[in-house]
């Protein structure tokens, strides 16, 4: 790249662009669009909303809007409303069949990872909208344009020099740049300038290339009143949390506390309301997420052990239990008993990666570190289970590591796994980890499942979850396997079932029958949040 010059690559990439077919887009973006533009009552404010999910789509259109022939006048279009109605329903329906599809771009170059940039971009346009809406900017649509093409040369780079962008990503992996540094090494300029060429080349509104810039705080009185001048602010200290969040390698030399209160000094938003529109807009990405069959394990925070900022941390933490919450259910409640026996269909195996896994696991005591609650422990699983379960790593290690976390993250003194038998009848301890935990695997051998006198077996086959505040009480014995309590010491225990495709699987178990100290809603929480990434795990292969 070094023989190149910036004019010269700029050209290139604008080249390599008309080549493919321009940007690709999501493939649910294409029928989304076919079908609200071909429907009559449809006007252009609803064709515009499809198109606002998606960074590259609205990129295309707006482009194409901006263009000499179909913009006569003389005023740059940065509305996609208004790009709608000047291109008409079916340029826009005919323009978005001809793009490439995202999917085939990454079956040629998945280290790229595009679809998490596009999905980031789209989560830092939805927090710009909402603070947008906060701080009473008027023309919205255009503010959350200027975030969703913030980074924009950053997805033009991974889309046009993937072998470039890569290397990039491996200067920065084998620690020998940052990653602007990385950036200008290999391609001899910063993504935030590829991006600006781009869109002046492109024409788009001057008041789009503006806030593709990092915003350096000024000495200023109260909130700013620039419209320019604050978006930039808004978008690129947007972008700088988010950078936080979900970068590899942050550029951003702040820390997510001081960004906050940045934001709350140019925009006049108290930190509530920052809070407020950032839970909203990542609760509508994850949202977007589902829709367009994105692995919704993107949205988790990066695991990063070189921050050490505690904000950030308790951010990334809410926003995994947010997943986790949402992945398991309604989180802890009572079984409910009926009728039926739970047998309705043929016994069926749960074959592969799950039942398959029976004759492998035998007997396996995980670990015996000493438990204690542990915050940072249990962000750190988190964040391996996040990266495992992206990469598909077998089930098996899936399950050792949200048993670690159980015992070391969360503070039990011991956790296990049980499975269930093929032909449904009966379930036996696989794994465990913890003091005490042979006692646990002997208790639990060969337990045959009677679904009307056997709480676990209940909780197997129905599903749920549950914790047992005393075990000793006559309503509780009644329920539990024979001297359960007098054999394992147990007093209370946290209980939850594994299910694959509404197909039972198994259960997670954990007490404190060590320290005898009591289960809270903290350990409660973080129990669930680690069953919750098994029940992703095993939907997601």
């Amino acid at each position: 790249m070094d023989d190149l010059t910036q004019p010269d690559l700029i050209s290139e990439i604008m080249a390599c662009l008309e080549n493919t077919g321009d940007l690709p887009i999501f493939s649910a973006s294409v029928n989304r669009v076919q079908l609200v533009g071909s429907d009559p009552n449809s006007d252009a404010m609803a064709l515009a909303v499809e198109m606002l999910k998606d960074a590259n789509l609205t990129t295309k259109l707006l482009k194409l809007a901006n263009s000499s022939y179909y913009n006569r006048g003389a005023v740059k279009i940065g509305a996609l409303s208004r790009a709608v109605v000047l291109l008409g329903f079916e340029t826009v329906k005919s323009t978005v069949l001809t793009m490439k599809l995202l999917d085939s771009f990454q079956f040629d170059h998945p280290g790229v990872d595009l679809g998490a940039r596009l999905v980031s971009s789209y989560m830092s346009a939805g927090f710009v909208k909402e603070m947008a809406a906060e701080c009473g900017i008027k023309d919205i649509e255009q503010t959350y344009i200027c975030g969703l093409l913030h980074n924009l040369g950053e997805i033009i780079v991974g889309y046009t020099m993937p072998e470039a962008y890569l290397e990039m990503k491996n200067r920065v992996l084998n620690h020998k740049s940052s990653w602007v540094d990385a950036q200008r090494k290999v391609v001899g300029m910063t993504f935030q300038y590829i991006g600006q060429q781009i869109v002046e080349r492109w024409e788009f509104p001057d008041a789009v290339s503006k806030t593709m810039t990092t915003f350096a705080q000024k000495k200023t009185k109260g909130p700013i009143k620039d419209k320019v001048e604050l978006n930039r602010s808004l978008v690129s200290l947007t972008h700088q949390m988010m950078d936080l969040l979900y970068s590899d390698s942050p550029t951003t030399t702040l820390t997510f506390f001081e960004i906050r209160r940045q934001l709350a000094s140019v925009t006049g938003v108290n930190t509530d309301a920052i809070n407020h529109c950032l839970d909203k807009s990542f609760k509508q990405s994850y949202e977007l997420a589902g829709e367009y069959g994105i692995d919704k394990t993107k949205l988790l925070p990066k695991q990063n052990q070189d921050l050490n900022d505690e904000t950030r941390n308790k951010v990334a933490n809410q926003l995994i239990a947010y997943i986790s919450t949402d992945v398991q259910g309604q989180g802890i409640e009572d079984v409910e008993y009926h009728d039926d026996d739970g047998y309705d269909e043929e016994p069926e195996d749960i074959s592969g990666e799950a039942h398959g896994l029976i004759a492998s696991l035998g007997g396996h005591n995980v670990n015996s570190r000493d438990s204690n609650c542990n915050a940072n422990t249990m962000l750190t699983v988190l964040h391996e289970l996040t990266e495992m379960i992206s990469k598909k790593a077998h089930i098996n290690s899936v399950f050792k590591k949200v048993l670690d976390g159980m015992h070391c993250g969360v503070g039990f003194d011991r956790a296990m796994l049980a499975l269930l038998s093929p032909d449904h009848k009966s379930y036996t301890g696989r794994m465990v980890v913890g003091k005490g935990a042979d006692a646990l695997m002997s208790f639990f051998i060969q337990s045959k499942v009677n679904i009307n006198d056997d709480l676990f077996s209940s909780l197997i086959i129905k599903g749920g979850d549950m914790l047992v505040a005393d075990a000793t009480k006559e309503d509780w014995c009644n329920l539990l396997p024979d001297r359960f309590v007098e054999k394992l010491s147990s007093q209370s225990f946290l209980v939850a079932s594994v299910r694959v495709n509404d197909k039972p699987v198994g259960l997670f178990y954990a007490d404190k029958f060590k320290t005898k100290t009591k289960i809270t809603r903290e350990n409660q929480r973080g129990f669930m949040q680690l069953v919750a990434q098994v029940q992703l795990a095993l939907q997601l292969r």
